[in-house]
């Protein structure tokens, strides 16, 4: 029987040269390496959006509303992710020379807001009993704060996540089952490309770094342009970091 053409297409050595080009930028916090990104074949699609549930993911939706059926979340998570969709999809308009989102109120000042929200937040304790929607939650905010971090400082997402914030995160991950991530595996990835830079020179970083294959592995297996959707914007963001973080003070503000 012949294999279908979209599978070949899937398991083709483009892809995975494509994949390996996309996870070394993101851990080593630099371009893509394999090839310009300008000459990228795969590009991002802004109004795709996946039919399979559970690939939604902070990157490239602008809102998260209602998803919290769908991916089995509670309200609080979802809504920390809501906020996170909503600070990706603002910048990148901004990056666009698009309208703010956030009306006339100043961006970095909104983004102040939300992290301080975030820190107030009642932290979950470590423990082994956690259960598995505590432990998401408690990973989508403590990684969130490190977002608000790296993009209100002008950081590399390697210092803006501190040995702590790793270690924590770390911990209370490795808490939910790889089968439990693999449900939500939009929302993982998101977590992973910005710890995965921090790790880099840690002894958890190979298991993150393992992580991060594996999630790209299925989410691209499952849908190549989600994945493709999210990997193109956490690029942008990135970049986005290093040319203010590069700015005088002064000249950074006036944008």
């Amino acid at each position: 029987e012949q294999v279908p053409q979209s599978f070949q297409i899937k398991f083709s050595v483009d892809n995975m040269a494509s994949r390996m080009n996309y996870h070394l930028a993101i851990i080593l916090e630099g371009e893509l390496i394999l090839c310009p990104q300008s000459e990228h074949s795969f590009r991002f699609i802004t109004a795709y959006s996946s039919p399979i549930e559970g690939l939604d993911s902070p990157l490239y939706r602008t809102s998260l509303e209602g998803m919290a059926p769908k991916w089995g979340l509670d309200h609080d998570t979802t809504q920390i992710l809501e906020y996170m969709a909503c600070m990706t999809a603002h910048i990148h308009s901004y990056m666009g020379g698009g309208v703010p989102e956030f009306g006339r109120e100043p961006w970095d000042l909104r983004l102040g807001q939300i992290q301080r929200m975030l820190e107030s937040e009642p932290s979950v304790a470590w423990s082994q009993n956690a259960s598995p929607d505590f432990s998401i939650y408690e990973c989508c905010r403590l990684t969130a704060i490190v977002y608000c971090k790296a993009i209100i400082n002008y950081e590399p997402f390697s210092v803006a996540c501190s040995p702590d914030d790793l270690d924590r995160i770390y911990s209370i991950m490795s808490l939910v089952p790889i089968t439990r991530w693999m449900q939500i595996s939009g929302v993982w990835l998101w977590m992973l490309c910005i710890v995965n830079p921090a790790a880099r020179y840690r002894l958890e970083g190979l298991r993150f770094r393992l992580l991060l294959k594996d999630c790209a592995g299925a989410l691209g297996l499952i849908d190549w342009q989600i994945l493709v959707n999210c990997m193109e914007r956490f690029l942008s963001i990135m970049s986005w970091i290093r040319e203010k973080g590069r700015r005088p003070p002064t000249e950074v503000n006036a944008v």
